[in-house]
């Protein structure tokens, strides 16, 4: 896929752009503030219909405007489209799509990077579900309805806990609540296992063209029902579907029928996919706790290209990428790698404080474009 042009209207700090892009690894330069991420995020928004990190539509518009415009056109393979959102403050949203997408139901592909996506590596067991479960929504057949609807049973069964503690709801309640949860419990299992799978060779073969030959990247998918079931009890992908999802539906609900008296007290479910993680080790030590921070990043920017493996593999489609600040913290043979790596891509947008100590090409020429002053215009070299 490539993106051909962006237009603005009154978003953020831009109160209008027009620019028209090239295929390649385009490079937005500028100082803190000047509005690189905003750019980024913007297509990200057009294309996906979700920016960057916990947006918010009203905060998107421009001071002192009603509501803002960001529009992209590109093509993709070969077949043009336009997408285009528009906010009016308080809260009316319209969208308008021409072409193959139509987010965010149907969203073209594009993956980010951001400085935020190192504590995937080094910060708690929930930034690494949110990645597990971006890659099953793209990835998986009737994923996204399986992790609403397991969040949705979870919700009542908490109710339904609480309710029992205070004596308004009789204990028989709560076993047909569990059984349901237990079945989109196994729905969500069985997803992030099957990611799991296909990202352990992405994920390393990325890593080791990322941070060099020899060096190696894994991960694995750490479910918490292993704690509650009997230690030979097969939770792999290995037994024919039916099978599997039976034996993995029984194994939720009797983990909810073992844990039932301690919830009851606490008021919550204290098991199931809302408390897994994916482990991340770096040659063999968790990278969470013994790699360098231009390692966990290097590791970061890796599951974020085997993503894009992923998405690519699922859609048929190579996604736009998106990096933001991506060569920060990382040394001159990394920068040399990441760039020759990003070569690979039919179009790549990555943004920097300045050109100093970044590559000066690679195999491919770099596009460098300056934003300044609400502008952004082609840097000539």
């Amino acid at each position: 896929m490539i993106i051909s042009s962006l237009q603005l209207r009154d978003y953020r700090s831009y109160e209008k752009l027009a620019v028209e892009w090239p295929q390649g690894v385009v490079v937005l330069v500028g100082r803190n503030g000047a509005g690189k991420t905003n750019v980024l995020e913007a297509m990200v928004l057009a294309c996906t219909g979700h920016g960057l990190g916990s947006f918010r539509d009203q905060d998107a518009v421009r001071h002192g405007a009603g509501g803002y415009t960001v529009a992209v056109a590109g093509a993709a393979s070969s077949v043009p489209f336009n997408l285009r959102r528009s906010f009016q403050l308080p809260d009316v949203r319209a969208l308008a799509a021409e072409g193959p997408f139509s987010p965010p139901a149907n969203p073209a592909p594009v993956v980010t990077f951001s400085p935020e996506d190192v504590y995937i590596v080094k910060g708690g067991p929930g930034a690494r579900r949110r990645y597990l479960d971006e890659l099953a929504i793209t990835a998986v057949t009737g994923y996204r309805r399986a992790w609403l609807d397991y969040h949705r049973a979870v919700r009542q069964r908490n109710e339904l806990l609480r309710a029992v503690r205070k004596r308004l709801s009789p204990l028989a309640d709560l076993e047909p609540w569990e059984m349901q949860l237990a079945v989109q419990a196994a729905r969500v299992h069985s997803g992030r296992l099957r990611v799991q799978n296909a990202l352990a060779g992405l994920v390393s073969e990325a890593y080791e063209r990322l941070a060099g030959v020899g060096r190696s990247l894994q991960v694995t998918y750490r479910p918490d029902i292993v704690r509650w079931v009997d230690a030979g009890a097969d939770l792999s992908l290995s037994a024919a579907p039916d099978h599997r999802q039976e034996h993995l539906v029984e194994a939720y609900r009797r983990a909810y029928e073992s844990t039932r008296s301690r919830d009851i007290q606490l008021g919550v479910t204290a098991v199931g996919p809302h408390r897994d993680d994916l482990e991340i080790s770096i040659d063999g030590l968790p990278a969470r706790t013994h790699a360098s921070q231009g390692q966990q990043r290097t590791a970061a920017l890796a599951l974020r290209m085997a993503q894009s493996m992923l998405v690519e593999d699922a859609t048929r489609e190579q996604p736009v990428i998106c990096l933001d600040d991506v060569y920060s913290e990382l040394d001159d043979e990394r920068r040399h790698l990441v760039t020759e790596f990003l070569m690979g891509y039919s179009q790549v947008f990555v943004t920097a404080a300045s050109r100093e100590g970044l590559p000066s090409s690679g195999s491919k020429p770099l596009y460098y474009y300056v934003v300044e002053d609400g502008l952004v215009r082609p840097l000539t070299i």
